[in-house]
């Protein structure tokens, strides 16, 4: 992952908890224009604020964040 000033670009981001057999997210990409509003929906549980916590370098991920 990498962020830009004015856009944060997602590339292949693959993620799974330590210990876990299946992922989280598995080659996700995207591009979000830094001045975008963006709301995240789903059900408990299916990794949402896990993907905030990559955003924002809360969890550790072996990529670039």
């Amino acid at each position: 992952m990498e962020i830009f000033m004015s856009q944060i670009q997602v590339t292949d981001l693959t993620y799974g908890y330590e210990g876990s057999f299946d992922t989280v997210f598995e080659n996700v990409s995207f591009g979000i224009d830094a001045d975008w509003k963006l709301g995240l929906i789903g059900r408990n549980g299916k990794g949402k604020t896990t993907f905030l916590n990559l955003l924002r370098e809360k969890r550790i991920y072996p990529g670039i964040a």
